[in-house]
Formats: structure tokens, sequence, C-alpha cells
């Protein structure tokens, strides 16, 4: 995995380049006052890494641009939605490549690094923060 700035220097890298960058140009944008962390996805055919950011009223943003994926309204625009209903969103769009086991494997930033068994346990674990 590379750091931001070997991403911006050699102007390419995967998902989880990609994400961390993303994670890194957020964090430094709001001053690091909300959560901004990478989500890391697995099943039997792979992985993958995105960008999460809870939202108050127990809702959740996925931004993945490795995957060309965002919550986003019917009309395209950026928004949340609830937690569950959302990483379910994310895991149905990434099915076909990751397999019918996709789940969510761990949550981590410059402060916080979460292992899960399941997605379930990782959607408990949001709606306890």
């Amino acid at each position: 995995w590379q750091y931001s700035s070997e991403t911006l220097n050699l102007k390419q890298g995967d998902c989880e380049d990609m994400a961390i960058l993303l994670t890194s140009m957020i964090l430094s944008y709001n001053g690091e006052k909300y959560s901004i962390e990478c989500i890391e996805l697995t099943g039997s055919l792979g992985s993958h890494v995105g960008v999460q950011f809870p939202v108050t009223g127990n809702k959740l943003t996925i931004l993945d641009p490795a995957g060309n994926y965002y919550t986003q309204t019917w009309y395209s625009s950026l928004t949340s939605e609830d937690i569950t209903t959302e990483i379910n969103n994310w895991l149905s769009h990434w099915r076909p490549s990751l397999g019918n086991d996709v789940r969510v494997y761990s949550v981590f930033s410059n402060t916080l690094v979460k292992y899960f068994s399941s997605t379930s346990e990782y959607v408990s674990w949001m709606y306890n923060r």
C-alpha cells in the first residue's frame, strides 16, 4: 500500500491507494473534525477498499473512487443513508466482483484499526459508536 504522497507522485494506484489518498485529503480539508475512514471488504474472489464517513442520525456515506460508487440520491447528488441500507447497497455493488460471501472486513484510519468477523458485527459497531 502506498503513502498518499506516493500515489500523488506516481499519479496512479489501486483501490486502497486511492482510498487512503481520499481519506487523507478529506481529513486535511476538514482539520480532522470528522471521522473519515477507509473501509475494507473481502470475499472469496478478492478484496476492495473505499472510504466511509459516519453521519449523525445513524447514517453513512461511502465514497469509492476505484469502484465508481458513492452514496447518492436518485438524481446523483451525494447524500447519506441509514447505515444498514448503505452498507448493503455497497456490498451489492461489489457482490459480482468479490463473490456472494462479500463482507466488511475492517475499518481503519490514522487513529483507528478495527477488524470484523461479519458485516453484522460491523453494523452493530457502527450503531454503537
